[in-house]
């Protein structure tokens, strides 16, 4: 178990955290929010490469953070362009440590199960951001650590590579605690077991995923996309879509106007209620 306790952060006048408080289990937990919403800077005050202004953070049986419990993988990630893969991944498997006698075929597991085994002789500058982004997977994997927080994991992966990413993650939090932060809902909708939403440094919402699309209940429409200029209420447009044949328009409304068609909500109606604080 993790415990977040009223985390603050700030920058100067900017306040990037402002009282954020959750618990972490075995599992999955999809951690969404929009750009700069401060997913970014909560993960790392939670990982200590960073000081928060206020509030701690709780780890069950007085576990501290480090190398050989956490995997973490950042959004911002670098590597040696000279270096070659397998060289990469063996230089921070010894800053874990782990036995050199164990290095080899730890890398070449977690190289496997990020689909880049064929790579692992490649040298860092030529491969693509997608390709830096799965060594960045794999580095995190290394020494089979019992908490991984990945920061927006799937970024510059093309969908085949998402897909995998995502069974993976399954596989993991089988066993492990997951934190995957996102703003992308499909990255864990089908995986994640709870969902924290967090929007402008406070948590907007969390619970499971049923409990984040309930916040869109009697709040998600359709109407056709001729008649939506027609409306001069307060609403918010999701996306455009044909059903039948007829071009519509998905949207969200605090309140019920004559001519829309109420719908199911998903998860990402919840979502964007919560972060556009559509009541």
């Amino acid at each position: 178990m993790i415990r977040v306790n009223d985390l603050h952060k700030r920058y100067g006048k900017t306040e990037a955290l402002r009282g954020v408080s959750f618990a972490l289990g075995p599992g999955i937990t999809g951690l969404l929010g929009p750009n700069g919403a401060g997913k970014t800077t909560l993960l790392r005050c939670m990982l200590g490469v960073i000081r928060p202004t206020a509030g701690d953070v709780d780890f069950a049986d007085g576990m501290r953070v480090r190398q050989q419990e956490v995997g973490y993988l950042p959004q911002k990630y670098g590597l040696f362009k000279e270096l070659t893969v397998r060289e990469s991944l063996a230089y921070f498997g010894v800053l874990k440590g782990i036995p050199h006698s164990q290095i080899p075929d730890e890398v070449d597991e977690c190289l496997r199960r990020v689909n880049m085994l064929d790579s692992r002789a490649r040298r860092v500058g030529a491969l693509s951001g997608g390709m830096i982004r799965r060594v960045g997977i794999a580095s995190a994997l290394l020494g089979g650590p019992c908490i991984l927080v990945f920061d927006e994991p799937t970024a510059g992966l093309d969908p085949e590579e998402r897909v995998r990413f995502k069974r993976l993650a399954s596989e993991l939090g089988k066993v492990h605690t997951v934190l995957l932060s996102t703003h992308i809902v499909e990255d864990i909708e089908a995986i994640a077991s709870t969902v924290i939403v967090l929007n402008e440094g406070r948590v907007a919402a969390s619970g499971a995923l049923q409990d984040i699309a309930e916040l869109a209940r009697g709040k998600c429409y359709v109407a056709p996309q001729r008649a939506v200029n027609d409306y001069s209420e307060d609403y918010y447009i999701e996306k455009y879509l044909e059903i039948d044949g007829e071009p519509v328009a998905r949207l969200l409304s605090a309140k019920y106007l004559d001519g829309f068609t109420p719908v199911e909500p998903t998860v990402e109606d919840g979502y964007l209620c919560a972060t556009r604080g559509i009541a």
